[in-house]
């Protein structure tokens, strides 16, 4: 029973005659509750071969809510048609919820496959496992941050532009975990996980950051820059340099070659200090990358029309990676710097107007990524986002007389993600999911309450209201395994997918 709301509103306001001052508020909230009642459940799986069967019946219920609050406040000024300021206030609030308490009692059997038409065909021919599984887990965390920062924009003169910005952030962790969980099986009952802990964190972050711009010409474009960063918690003083050459070459087709180079380093945030056991590691340093990127945008007319080429190959070489796993909707970080790792791929775009006044596009991606764990003797093996294959299609039309009813298509296909059995660290992303196949269609209709778009003189000026329905053909795609041990210590992996088919109802109005 999930049950999403999202509201945003950006209020923007000048001041003065010369309008040379604004002023802007964001503001946003977002609920998101994940509510599940299970009654039971039955999956076959496994091979034509060798299938088995699993029949779970549940008591009890799980509940995820996250609630955050974000608003923000900037004041623009540009002194001068050089000049230009930017000072803004923004804070965000979140409160995480986790509640489970759930009994699953589950049968395990493999099915009778025997010909001939037997009264047993298809049903349960041997019981491999029979037990019970109980969770239970209230945890809570509640997160304030409250930011200033100040952003400057100086045009030197007509070939660079420098931007600079300095910024201050205060946090502060409330995190109180209890959870458990124990299986009762014929043989043995067993604590598979017990976790109590009530922690509370305050923290100072400082950024900075320096930029310029130089255009020679039309043709050449050079960016380069340093970013500044530091943490009072584990006290690390962070420099990320970066650079980006654009050369655009005196031909007859529309072509941008860039190249692209530096050094990211990412400040953990409280997620990725909590290990899996509740613990805190206050010495944990921040992930770093050393990536080169190189593509290029072409331009070109088809059958009248306006399209952009989008391709980007890039290699990140990272190093004091927090390994993490995901479980559920959960991610489960290592809490160390005890990894490193690698990403290459490419990427291919193309978007237009296929047909008029409707934007569609088509992307393809290839990936590979993967990480070496210290010690664990293993050499590199898959990351948790080592998905090689991901494409997406989205596809726009209106009706010929009237471009504000609107249907869209989209499409979307990525292969499978790796996984491993719990707690088992030699088989760990050592199997590989299924491919993940998604068809969406919504149909919308805008309203104008004036003629003018942007006139002033009307509150209300349109209403765009739009239905969608997402995984339009009921793919079962899989999000996660449950596992099953059987009377031999042999684990299965059941499948879990998600929603068949899902409605949406969707309203924006513009003021």
């Amino acid at each position: 029973l999930p049950r999403f709301v999202d509201i945003q509103a950006y209020i923007n306001y000048k001041l003065g005659k010369q309008n040379k001052t604004e002023l802007g508020l964001l503001l946003s909230y977002a609920n998101n509750r994940y509510l599940v009642r299970p009654e039971d459940r039955t999956t076959t799986f496994g091979t034509l071969d060798e299938p088995f069967r699993l029949f779970i019946a549940y008591l009890g219920q799980e509940t995820l809510t996250y609630n955050t609050l974000q608003s923000g406040l900037k004041l623009s000024h540009r002194f001068t048609n050089k000049i230009k300021s930017d000072f803004i206030v923004s804070g965000v609030s979140t409160r995480e919820r986790e509640y489970f308490d759930l009994i699953a009692a589950y049968r395990l059997c493999d099915i009778d496959i025997s010909t001939g038409g037997s009264r047993d065909f298809n049903r349960c021919a041997s019981v491999l496992g029979v037990g019970a599984n109980y969770e239970y887990a209230r945890n809570r965390l509640d997160a304030t941050i409250i930011n200033a920062e100040n952003r400057n924009t100086v045009i030197i003169n007509t070939q660079n532009t420098f931007e600079f910005g300095l910024g201050y952030a205060h946090e502060k962790i409330n995190d109180f975990l209890q959870e458990y969980s124990f299986s009762d099986s014929a043989d043995y009952a067993r604590i598979n996980e017990s976790i109590s802990n009530n922690l509370e964190l305050n923290s100072d972050r400082l950024t900075a950051y320096a930029q310029n711009t130089t255009e020679w010409n039309e043709s050449n474009t050079l960016t380069y820059g340093v970013r500044l960063n530091y943490w009072s918690l584990n006290q690390q003083w962070l420099v990320s340099p970066r650079v980006q050459y654009a050369f655009k070459p005196n031909w007859d087709r529309d072509v941008v070659f860039r190249i692209a180079g530096g050094l990211y380093q990412q400040p953990p945030f409280y997620r990725e200090f909590r290990n899996q056991q509740g613990e805190i590691n206050r010495e944990i340093k921040a992930q770093s990358s050393v990536h080169g990127i190189a593509g290029f945008d072409y331009k070109f007319s088809w059958f009248g029309r306006e399209f952009t080429l989008l391709t980007e190959a890039y290699y990140k070489y990272l190093y004091n990676v927090i390994p993490y796993d995901v479980e559920n909707v959960r991610i489960r970080y290592f809490a160390e710097n005890i990894a490193t790792a690698y990403a290459a791929g490419i990427d291919f775009r193309i978007n237009g107007e296929f047909i008029p006044g409707a934007e569609s596009w088509f992307s393809l991606g290839f990936l590979k990524t993967e990480e070496d764990i210290e010690g664990d003797e293993k050499g590199y093996i898959r990351r948790p986002s080592d998905q090689r294959i991901n494409l997406g299609v989205f596809f726009q039309d209106h009706l010929p007389n009237d471009p504000t009813i609107r249907v869209y298509l989209s499409t979307l296909f990525g292969t499978g993600l790796p996984f491993g059995p719990p707690n088992n660290p030699d088989y760990r992303n050592f199997l590989n999911g299924p491919a993940y196949s998604r068809v969406d269609i919504g149909f919308s209709k805008q309203v104008f309450f004036s003629k003018n778009e942007e006139k002033k003189g009307n509150f209300l000026n349109s209403l765009w209201l739009g239905v969608e329905v997402l995984n339009l053909l009921g793919t079962d795609n899989t999000i996660s395994y449950t596992w099953v041990t059987d009377v031999n210590n042999r684990q299965y992996a059941v499948p879990n997918r998600l929603s068949a088919r899902f409605l949406t109802l969707r309203v924006i109005a513009r003021y």
